[in-house]
């Protein structure tokens, strides 16, 4: 009777694996939101990547490469705007509320994920990186702690809670978009001037960064919201053109960040997002993506939903691997493969995670 039962609990197991698994295959190949952008779900698998090698590759500072991965950050505060921009114009509580849980939840989550991997490594010796209750405390709320990568995230909060003031406040468009105006031109001013140094001396390292990146990157959200203002207003006349005509401008698009690269344009005070260069070589390559005519491509669409997930988990990934790899006797060499590895491990955690109920939440 007990082998009866065992294998009968077997069996069900068998099926519950199996029914999970088909769903992954369906969601993966079988399914597309019809709200999907083929060309926002691949600039996002794109953008994942460039995160990575941000923190892992090894690049000189005045190459184009290390630009285009520090447009990663920008492109992401652009997609994440225009896409929310409709939701603005009519803001309400519930709305904000829905949308900083929704951030806010990764970011606490990681934070005690975070707290017990290096609180493994230190026991075992393999990190000498000893984390407190403080840290986990400045890391559940700023994200920027033992894992600083997450600064991005607290800073998204912050930029949304602006602008959504300042679409609560003013309800009519034209006074929305002359205020959106006017602190977009005082970002710029600030970055030129160095006005947000001014708080850093007078703020602890976890919020002082968080803080001091807000001019940079709240002129990101201002141009993803102005673009899609201006998509809704020429429609009609957008819809007219040819997917030829598209592709050739999202082509020349995609050259800009390249000629501004080349361009010598004088550097700014800031962290690394800010000035003239990031922001039109941001601008461009996230329309060329968003005009950019494309087959809908079921996998894309399905890997691209774990870019958050990808994001959160690929420092602990990034670790891991240079831990193994010294185990191994093998050197870190920071190149694009090593990077390639991470990511791809990260996105397979990210999707596994996203597989279990309530969990998945910290990569959705």
């Amino acid at each position: 009777m007990k082998v009866a039962r065992w294998k009968l609990t077997l069996n069900r197991e068998k099926g519950i694996l199996k029914k999970s698994v088909i769903c992954v295959w369906e969601e993966i190949f079988m399914t597309l939101s019809k709200k999907a952008n083929p060309g926002i779900s691949m600039l996002r698998l794109v953008l994942s990547y460039l995160v990575v090698t941000c923190h892992f590759y090894a690049v000189s500072a005045d190459s184009f490469r290390y630009y285009l991965m520090h447009l990663a950050v920008p492109c992401f505060t652009f997609l994440s705007f225009y896409l929310m921009a409709n939701k603005l114009d009519a803001p309400s509580f519930r709305m904000l509320a829905n949308r900083v849980w929704r951030l806010f939840l990764p970011m606490c989550g990681w934070a005690f994920i975070y707290f017990a991997y290096y609180k493994i490594l230190c026991y075992t010796g393999l990190s000498d990186k000893n984390v407190s209750i403080r840290d986990l405390i400045w890391q559940c709320f700023i994200g920027h702690s033992y894992n600083w990568s997450l600064w991005f995230i607290s800073n998204q909060i912050m930029v949304l809670i602006i602008i959504w003031l300042v679409h609560l406040i003013f309800r009519s468009n034209v006074g929305r978009n002359v205020v959106l105006i006017i602190l977009f031109g005082l970002c710029i001013i600030s970055q030129c001037e160095g006005w947000q140094n001014i708080l850093l001396p007078h703020l602890n390292l976890e919020l002082s960064t968080v803080v001091a990146r807000i001019p940079e990157v709240l002129p990101f959200a201002c141009l993803g919201i102005f673009v899609k203002k201006a998509e809704t207003i020429i429609g009609s006349t957008y819809k007219k053109i040819t997917s030829n005509y598209k592709l050739y401008m999202a082509i020349i698009l995609l050259f800009v960040p390249y000629i501004l690269h080349e361009i010598n344009v004088e550097s700014v005070v800031g962290l690394g997002y800010g000035g003239w260069k990031n922001l039109f070589g941001a601008l461009a390559l996230s329309i060329a993506f968003v005009i950019m005519p494309m087959r809908n491509i079921k996998v894309v669409d399905f890997l691209s939903k774990y870019s958050m997930g990808l994001y959160c988990v690929h420092m602990m990934v990034g670790e891991s691997y240079q831990i193994v790899l010294s185990y191994l006797g093998i050197g870190f060499g920071r190149t694009a493969l090593d990077c390639f590895f991470i990511w791809a491990i990260s996105l397979i955690i990210a999707i596994i995670i996203g597989q279990i109920p309530y969990v998945k939440k910290i990569v959705l």
